[in-house]
């Protein structure tokens, strides 16, 4: 004799699945969104940095990344123009 689940048990069954996925969406939605937050805050204050050290100061007349390394900054991107 082969047993049948009744109808509360399906039902049962996909409401815990229902409220399994609802939980889990939620989770990786906020996880998705701390790693955001963590991967732009550095881009943000890198390139806060970047702006300062390449751009010349009037009492030095130089930037500071030329007065600490002796040669003037050059990125990948200017690599063609040289």
């Amino acid at each position: 004799m082969i047993h049948q689940g009744t109808e509360y048990d399906r039902d049962s069954v996909g409401h815990a699945f229902v409220l399994l996925w609802v939980s889990l969406r939620k989770d990786l939605q906020a996880q998705r969104n701390i790693k955001r937050q963590l991967y732009q805050r550095p881009v943000v204050e890198m390139t806060k940095a970047h702006a300062y050290n390449t751009s010349c100061h009037e009492s030095a007349r130089y930037t500071p990344f030329e007065l600490m390394f002796g040669r003037k900054c050059v990125l990948a991107i200017d690599i063609e123009e040289c």
